[in-house]
């Protein structure tokens, strides 16, 4: 059920809202779709009465039913929202579309615009974690700094390994356990 608890909690912000709105006022009605990951589902939640007259999508929840729902949002002119994806590409077609997590790329630049304003030494050591979206994130962190003209000292995997004395700031793209 730990799985399911951003889902529950992001309900339940989405009802506190809609409470608000209700009575300043603004008419909100919310309407849940357990689409999963399943294309069918997605379909046939297309089908219910209502469905079509939906003014803002928040959602998918998982990328099996990313292409579905961008699809369904343009075809609507409605606003969409991802929740849980910081994933730029999700963007590229999308005029109505909005990520509520920021992009690596985003993150990549308020840290950078963090470590100019300490007055650091233009120097970054970045070291990334397990997983894919790691490294990935690593990459466009060292891309990034290079941009602003710092020297990346090295970038590699991060396990745990006692790091040298650093000159300038050290990037960790990892979850919260590593660091």
């Amino acid at each position: 059920a730990a799985s399911f608890r951003y889902v529950y909690d992001l309900y339940a912000g989405m009802t506190l809202a809609a409470e608000k709105l209700n009575n300043q006022g603004i008419q909100v009605n919310l309407h849940t779709y357990d689409i999963k990951s399943d294309a069918q589902a997605f379909r046939n939640a297309e089908k219910k009465a209502g469905f079509s007259d939906l003014n803002l999508v928040v959602g998918p929840l998982y990328p099996a039913t990313n292409t579905l729902t961008q699809k369904f949002v343009n075809d609507h002119n409605l606003i969409h929202i991802h929740p849980t994806s910081n994933n730029l590409s999700l963007l590229a077609e999308a005029k109505n579309t909005f990520l509520m997590q920021p992009s690596h790329a985003q993150q990549a630049k308020k840290a950078l615009d963090y470590a100019a304003s300490a007055g650091l030494p233009k120097t970054v050591s970045v070291y990334f974690g397990e997983a894919r979206k790691d490294s990935v994130f690593a990459g466009i962190y060292a891309e990034e700094a290079r941009k602003r003209g710092y020297t990346v000292s090295e970038i590699r995997k991060f396990t745990g390994q006692k790091l040298p004395p650093q000159r300038g700031h050290v990037f960790l793209a990892a979850d919260n356990n590593l660091g």
